[in-house]
């Protein structure tokens, strides 16, 4: 009797040591331009604030505060990212995602195969952050993550048609706190504001009953 009482506390303790928490919940950023080109994109009234809705590899994105709000969901089952429109009660499903699965003979010399530590610390909402770089053809990112706020990478497949920044090789599923992307003449900021940890109900992340599922159309 005690040997089995041992062993399962064992079991517990060794699943306790080893089990890793994933971040379940909410999360809100806003979103800031600077740069040469900066005023040009205010014109056409961009999103400004994005909410993050987070569930065992499900999420759920809204770009909010501009001309054009949008609703984004990944179903991790489906290994495909719809884009939402409630008033034509359709789902725009998106195609593969191919800028984060490039292979290495198409990347070009000065461009990182995965996010690397720059040694940087930063607070970001009062939450202490380690920095780390991406160079792409296109742009550098400047992703800050910390330990505490990570997605179980394994539940998404790979190659993954998801092209959210924790899915970006070398940051191991932590979800950046903060983002800046430098173009030439415009940087853009993602910065955390708000974050909530909750449970949800697992049907929250699907497409609504009696929403068509259609091709991806730009418009939406």
């Amino acid at each position: 009797m005690y040997k089995n009482l041992l062993l399962i506390i064992t079991l517990l303790i060794s699943c306790s040591l080893s089990g890793q928490e994933y971040f379940e919940g909410t999360m809100t950023f806003s979103v800031d331009f600077k740069g040469e080109m900066a005023e040009m994109l205010r014109q056409n009234e961009p999103n400004t604030k994005l909410t993050m809705h987070l569930k065992d590899g499900d999420y759920i994105v809204l770009l909010q505060e501009g001309r054009y709000p949008k609703t984004f969901l990944f179903v991790a089952d489906s290994n495909y990212e719809y884009s939402v429109d409630q008033n034509n009660r359709a789902a725009y499903r998106y195609s593969l995602h191919n800028d984060m699965n490039m292979e290495t003979h198409q990347l070009e010399r000065d461009v990182d195969l995965e996010a690397q530590p720059t040694g940087e610390r930063v607070q970001v909402n009062g939450i202490t952050c380690d920095v780390y770089r991406l160079r792409k053809p296109e742009a550098v990112f400047f992703y800050s993550v910390s330990e505490e706020f990570r997605v179980d990478r394994s539940r998404y497949p790979d190659p993954c048609r998801s092209k959210a920044s924790f899915l970006v090789p070398g940051l191991e599923g932590r979800i950046p706190l903060k983002t800046v992307k430098k173009t030439e003449g415009l940087t853009v900021t993602t910065t955390l504001t708000g974050v909530k940890q909750r449970e949800f109900n697992p049907g929250q992340f699907r497409i609504p009953r009696g929403f068509l599922v259609k091709k991806r159309d730009y418009r939406y």
